[in-house]
């Protein structure tokens, strides 16, 4: 989910992961996604980070090949079993 909020905030960001079995028992508990969406998010951070000038920029590559438009166009979010469908697939276990 990280190339999500990258692609969402945009430039160089801070990324950690949000607890994902609290995200589970949320979509278990029938919440609107409105009312997920305003709520803090347990151990989400999302922060701009600004490179200084005399640094280089050096990007790495996992090998394995992510699209996030594809995963976002596979299934409705507005469903929950969708939803869920996308949140396990980009769980690190």
């Amino acid at each position: 989910m990280g190339d999500l909020a990258a692609a969402t905030f945009g430039g160089i960001i801070r990324y950690q992961k949000f607890a994902s079995p609290v995200i589970f028992d949320w979509l278990d508990q029938h919440r609107y996604v409105s009312e997920m969406l305003a709520a803090t998010w347990p151990d989400l951070v999302i922060e701009p980070l600004a490179l200084p000038a005399d640094w280089s920029l050096l990007v790495g590559w996992t090998g394995s090949p992510a699209d996030t438009q594809a995963l976002l166009e596979s299934g409705d979010l507005t469903d929950r079993d969708a939803a869920k469908q996308l949140l396990a697939q980009n769980t690190a276990p």
